[in-house]
């Protein structure tokens, strides 16, 4: 289950969550932080404490444009948990930055081209 920035924030006590992207939605110019609520506050299994611990350095590497730390990152969190989709996505997304050469240009947020 995905939360905004928002939302995450106004039920921080109440929740465990890990940022997974920031993202533009279609008609809009301005990036938003988008949260996986993960457990109940203070439920976390130490499984996803260590996937949402992989993937913020991941995260951090990838905005950073840190390409190969970003991508021994993402498949360190897939190696925790290898259905992991958050991990697979940005995977996929740091192959296509790269393809495209675009990696360079990119400002670190993903640009909704559909809703």
């Amino acid at each position: 289950m995905l939360a905004s920035e928002a939302t995450a924030k106004a039920a921080v006590a109440d929740i465990e969550v890990r940022e997974v992207d920031r993202i533009v939605v279609l008609g809009q110019k301005e990036p938003q932080a988008i949260f996986e609520i993960m457990a109940h506050k203070g439920e976390l299994t130490a499984v996803q404490a260590e996937l949402r611990a992989c993937f913020a350095d991941a995260l951090a590497a990838y905005r950073a444009k840190q390409w190969e730390a970003a991508r021994r990152g993402f498949e360190a969190a897939l190696g925790v948990v290898p259905d992991d989709g958050p991990s697979g996505t940005l995977l996929k997304r740091l192959d296509a930055l790269q393809a495209a050469n675009l990696a360079e240009d990119w400002d670190g947020a993903w640009h909704m081209d559909q809703k």
